[in-house]
């Protein structure tokens, strides 16, 4: 874990700057991180994904005894860096695989932050963007007791409790040093769980409401599926004229080979699976065609061939994008290392349209009305308004913490702020905030649609409506799991799952 945490910083550090080369280098303080209000909540534990039940029922049919596993689990509601989708949960068996013998599961999402700088951004190790949970049986010889452990009850067991340590990982032990661990008897049997740590209280209560959800792999029921599989991390949706488009960071083959769903609205079944190139996170529909925003270029999708028809570099890093203006709006973004731009494609050609206009650190999402542009810097906590015949920054507009998402509708602008667990109303005649709402934890999902704003909480497993004009909130759909982004489309709401790898079709209340 800590080598992809040092890759990842190394990475971010060679980023160079984006499109606009020529323009003057926005300073960039790139210690400062701050966490957000919502990475200090209470961390709600959700049922295990039915992906990952079927994960461990999977590993427990190739191991020779039984194991356990978590009946909940907390959801990662923040990506590793700013523009990244929180990841989805992954389940691997763990054991002495040097003679072939599985022991339990080791279960993750995302990656700890331990490169250059890590103390500034420490907070992004903690369950709103990183877990890694181990629990497996101690077979004789295999693992030390740690040193220093002393009698505690955790989950209702009682055993041994060892805190972690830094700059150790494996060494004479089988598991990591840098976990808080707990060893503890049951049936006969040593059992150890583990749990990398965010602070040495807190991991251990979070380690213990983990312990206390653990059954056997073959004690645990199903959950059943609501909507159709789509992959690993199905984070953006896009509506055609009679399609619905789903982009997936990966597939059930491969986390890194993404794909680009086509669901039948009808039936709400995949009917085309497309390749759009790496990790596709941003889709919109423009021209009679899907554009996706892969990890290094746009990629324009033909609906009838089914294929990849062009593949546009726009920079390094490309986050957010929207149609409008008879243009494909880009932004790119290297947070703490370069400054983002915003980027036009004419769709007639495919080819970049007129200079790049330069913004801040993490630009992460935009939309586009009839005679502006409009883009959410997740670090600085603003929303731009860019005068797309200018090219240049018309007014910054401070909203809430971490903004995700912005939809434009009739005549308003609406910011997702999943920092803080608020929706941002922005007057497009005055750019001025006019209605800021709490709307569930960790909102991230946004649409307008059916005469309502939709927001989709990645945090607390719900989607809600908002009544533009009273301000009223309303539940629409709870027990989503973590979901990630929402669509108003062929009369229905369309919901995408991260845990589940999955998009819902709800009727609209």
């Amino acid at each position: 874990m800590k080598a992809i945490g040092l890759w990842l910083a190394a990475a971010l550090a060679l980023v160079a700057l984006s499109a606009d080369d020529s323009a003057a280098p926005v300073p960039l303080n790139t210690g400062s991180d701050p966490a957000p209000p919502v990475v200090y909540a209470p961390v709600p534990l959700l049922p295990v994904p039915v992906r990952a039940v079927a994960r461990c029922r999977s590993i427990q049919a190739r191991a020779g005894v039984s194991l356990l596993c978590p009946t909940l689990l907390p959801r990662a509601i923040f990506g590793g860096v700013p523009g990244t989708p929180p990841r989805a949960v992954s389940v691997q068996p763990t054991g002495d695989f040097f003679r072939r013998r599985i022991a339990g599961v080791d279960i993750a999402y995302g990656a700890p932050w331990e490169g250059p700088g890590w103390r500034a951004h420490r907070w992004r190790n903690r369950p709103c963007c990183f877990l890694h949970f181990d629990v497996f049986r101690r077979a004789p010889g295999l693992a030390a007791i740690p040193k220093g452990a002393r009698p505690a009850t955790l989950g209702g067991r009682h055993g041994l409790l060892a805190q972690a340590r830094e700059g150790s990982f494996y060494g004479s032990e089988l598991y990591w040093a840098n976990h808080v661990r707990f060893l503890w008897h049951e049936r006969g049997v040593l059992y150890i769980a583990t749990l990398h740590t965010f602070g040495e209280a807190e991991t251990e209560r979070l380690l213990g409401r983990l312990i206390a959800s653990l059954r056997p792999v073959n004690a645990i029921r199903v959950p059943a599926s609501r909507g159709t599989p789509v992959g690993v991390t199905p984070n953006a949706l896009a509506a055609g004229a009679s399609s619905l488009w789903v982009a997936s960071l990966g597939d059930l083959s491969s986390n890194f080979r993404g794909t680009v769903y086509r669901i039948d609205p009808t039936t709400a079944a995949v009917v085309a699976r497309l390749r759009a190139g790496p990790g596709p996170h941003a889709l919109a529909f423009a021209d009679r065609a899907v554009w996706a925003v892969t990890s290094n270029a746009i990629s324009r999708l033909d609906p009838t061939a089914r294929r990849r028809t062009a593949s546009i570099q726009v920079g390094r890093f490309p986050k957010g994008i929207a149609s409008g203006i008879g243009r494909v709006w880009v932004v790119n973004a290297a947070p703490f290392s370069a400054h983002g731009s915003l980027v036009a494609i004419d769709p007639a050609t495919n080819r970049l349209s007129g200079r790049a206009v330069p913004l801040g650190r993490a630009p992460v999402a935009v939309a586009a009305t009839r005679d502006a542009v409009w883009v959410v810097d997740e670090l600085e906590g603003i929303l731009l308004r860019i005068d797309p015949a200018r090219r240049r920054i018309a007014a910054r507009i401070k909203v809430g913490r971490s903004p995700t998402s912005v939809a434009a509708g009739p005549g308003d602008v609406w910011v997702a702020n999943t920092g803080d667990g608020t929706i941002s109303r922005v007057d497009p005649k005055t750019n001025r905030v006019t209605m800021t709402l709490r709307i569930g934890l960790a909102p991230r999902g946004l649409a307008i649609g059916a005469g309502a704003v939709w927001v989709a909480s990645t945090g607390d497993g719900a989607v809600r409506r908002l009544d533009p004009h009273s301000g009223r909130i309303s539940l629409a759909a709870s027990g989503l799991g973590d979901p990630l982004a929402v669509a108003v489309a062929h009369g229905h709401l369309w919901v995408s799952s991260n845990g589940g790898g999955e998009v819902v079709r709800l009727r609209l209340p």
